[in-house]
């Protein structure tokens, strides 16, 4: 039976399950607030350069990124497998060896000591249980102090929570991930894996159009009313609208989310050579991580020039030249001849997520939430978004 669905929100989790439903040959209309598709996926393009709405990287080894989107297409460009640790002395690279040979010799000592692989064993066991934090499973590990720190400051950015509150079997998933795979960049900035999984749906989206109510009437009929005062009817209806505004659809009081700010500067000297995140362990430093974007993927800059993010999560308490000066500490800068691009202060970054929690979901007939409610990441909206389409033409 051929259905009449309508999807609020054009993120990634309700392009998704648009594209989905769409190629099942069901009649799809996409409502999206923004005068823009990808919701929290965006890229803006200042003095030609590429600045992702806040610090975000496409896994290729997530399992819905390689059924769903042309990966080649996107021309992603790995970073580093490793970070670059700076402590209080100096800078180490901790690195793949099978991917960074060269930095093989390199790899114990200092933050890390052989003790620290037996310690990491002992979080992916521990990790499993879905009761304990992430921040518990760390301390029940028995990681050195000083590996700890990078450990707990890696993770911090990861899931956007400097107390690291979420459940510890989340970021055993998320490890995963990256043990298999080099997170990325596309070659056209983040939102180019937005305008993929649009293109098939483009006559579809209705932009600029915000909805202010979803109600099941008597019928068994989805009554949308957009707050222009236009009112629509479905037989199902996916809210994707992310957390916040997706709780206030379905009824049900806003969820907690992480926040994260993300700075961009300009500058015409190669701060670093290296192809990694940059997270700094010393006493105070507020930075979850930095990094030269362009030696990555140079096309995030223009030619002569170079790209830097510095990223913070939570309250962080930094103005925008306090992050300057640890960013290009960070990554060991000594020429201050960078520019502030743009600032992105992200406040509904990612769901926060505590062990035990059921994340966002509803009851309600005819209606199917969709979003990384379940696993905050990129993974987590896609398969959401398969899966609440699924739901939608089954009814």
């Amino acid at each position: 039976m051929r259905v009449k669905l309508i999807v609020v929100g054009a993120g990634l989790a309700g392009l998704q399950a648009a594209r989905v439903a769409l190629e099942q040959g069901h009649d799809v209309t996409v409502l999206e607030a923004a005068e823009t598709f990808g919701g929290r996926v965006a890229t803006d393009i200042i003095d030609g350069f590429r600045c992702d709405r806040g610090f975000q990287l496409l896994n290729p080894s997530y399992p819905e990124a390689r059924r769903t989107a042309s990966l080649r297409s996107l021309d992603l460009h790995p970073f580093g497998k490793g970070v670059a640790v700076r402590g209080e002395s100096s800078l180490e690279v901790l690195a793949d060896p099978l991917h960074h040979p060269v930095r093989a010799a390199h790899l114990f000592g200092g933050s890390v000591g052989a003790p620290d692989l037996a310690a990491a064993w002992r979080w992916v066991r521990l990790a499993g249980n879905s009761s304990l934090t992430l921040r518990e499973s760390i301390e029940r590990s028995g990681f050195s102090a000083q590996f700890r720190k990078v450990v707990e400051k890696f993770f911090s950015g990861v899931v956007a929570d400097s107390q690291l509150q979420v459940p510890a079997a989340l970021a055993r998933t998320l490890s995963w991930y990256f043990a298999i795979g080099r997170p990325a960049l596309p070659a056209q900035g983040m939102a180019a894996l937005a305008h993929q999984l649009a293109e098939p749906l483009r006559e579809r989206i209705q932009l600029s159009a915000p909805v202010d109510s979803v109600a099941v009437d008597a019928a068994g009929q989805v009554q949308v009313r957009c707050e222009s005062g236009r009112d629509l009817v479905a037989d199902h209806v996916i809210i994707a609208a992310g957390p916040r505004h997706s709780a206030r659809l379905s009824g049900q009081p806003e969820p907690p989310t992480n926040s994260l700010s993300t700075w961009w500067f300009a500058t015409p000297h190669r701060p670093s050579e290296l192809p990694f995140l940059h997270v700094d362990v010393r006493e105070g430093a507020a930075l979850a991580h930095a990094a030269v974007i362009s030696n990555v993927a140079p096309s995030y800059a223009p030619a002569g020039w170079h790209l830097v993010e510095a990223t913070a999560v939570g309250d962080h308490g930094l103005d925008d030249e306090a992050a300057l000066d640890q960013a290009s500490d960070l990554l060991g800068e000594t020429r201050r001849d960078w520019r502030l691009l743009v600032r992105h202060d992200i406040s509904d970054a990612l769901p926060s997520l505590a062990p035990g929690q059921e994340p966002l979901d509803t009851k309600l007939p005819g209606i199917t939430l969709a979003g990384d409610f379940a696993q905050p990441s990129i993974q987590g909206a896609l398969a959401s978004g398969r899966l609440a389409a699924g739901r939608a033409v089954r009814r």
